[in-house]
């Protein structure tokens, strides 16, 4: 922002996604259509579609991903084997890692059976994982309150309660 006041704007900047609306919006930062228009090796598989779409601002492509964060599950495997009959191997699927958690719990109350951290990088991947956003393309709107916003937000409930502490 300091660069854009002083009318020195560098020709590549990193910057972090929740820049984009604002900068797009000053007018700070070009699109990069026209770019990828004249590129003749440019090519929408080089880019999946969720990624360009991070980027898009008014539908236009004002920036594309170079790195992204994914969240990590730890585990115990000698308790997940403890609780499955001998199997060391964590489910799939949300709904069976939480009943595995529920059955470590219900072993071992002095140990969470699950634990989430509740912030904004996981919300965020939890509603876009279901295909969700946080806001509006306008940024005018909250949009987190729709059913894949709800079920994102009922799985964290879901880790509250199969993570649970329970008086020993």
């Amino acid at each position: 922002m300091r660069q854009a006041v002083i009318n020195d704007l560098p020709d590549v900047s990193f910057q972090g996604f929740n820049y984009l609306k604002l900068l797009a919006d000053g007018g700070h930062i070009q699109p990069l259509d026209g770019l990828m228009a004249a590129d003749g090796g440019w090519s929408e598989t080089q880019y999946s579609p969720s990624v360009v779409a991070t980027g898009k601002i008014n539908d236009k492509v004002y920036a594309l991903g170079v790195a992204f964060a994914f969240p990590i599950l730890y585990y115990n495997a000698d308790l997940i084997a403890e609780v499955q009959g001998g199997n060391k191997e964590l489910p799939a699927d949300w709904d069976g890692i939480l009943a595995v958690a529920r059955k470590i719990q219900e072993a071992h109350p002095e140990v969470l059976g699950a634990y989430t951290r509740y912030n904004s990088f996981l919300s965020q991947g939890h509603i876009m994982s279901r295909g969700g956003s946080v806001g509006n393309a306008e940024g005018t709107k909250v949009a987190f309150i729709d059913e894949k916003g709800m079920a994102a937000f009922d799985l964290f409930r879901r880790f509250g309660e199969a993570g649970r502490r329970r008086s020993i």
